[in-house]
């Protein structure tokens, strides 16, 4: 299968979860129709700019790179297969 036929499958997925029924918002971690208002966009700037004061140690950052690597090789594999 072709890298492009992949990378359409991949991308597809982005923009496409949007929260129809409130009783759902805990279906993903992220819905693609959200509008903030300017208070939460202040509210998760200060949190943002919270967690950069405090950078994860390398050894934890290096589980981390691994996890996401293996998590976005399996929904690769998954949606090529689909």
């Amino acid at each position: 299968m072709s890298s492009n036929k992949r990378e359409i499958s991949i991308t597809q997925t982005f923009g496409t979860r949007k929260l129809q029924k409130k009783e759902d918002v805990f279906n993903h971690n992220a819905w693609d129709n959200v509008e903030w208002n300017p208070e939460k966009l202040e509210e998760a700037q200060k949190i943002v700019d919270e967690q950069h004061k405090t950078p994860l140690p390398e050894e934890i950052k290096g589980f981390f790179f691994f996890f996401f690597s293996i998590k976005t090789l399996f929904v690769n594999v998954f949606n090529v297969c689909q």
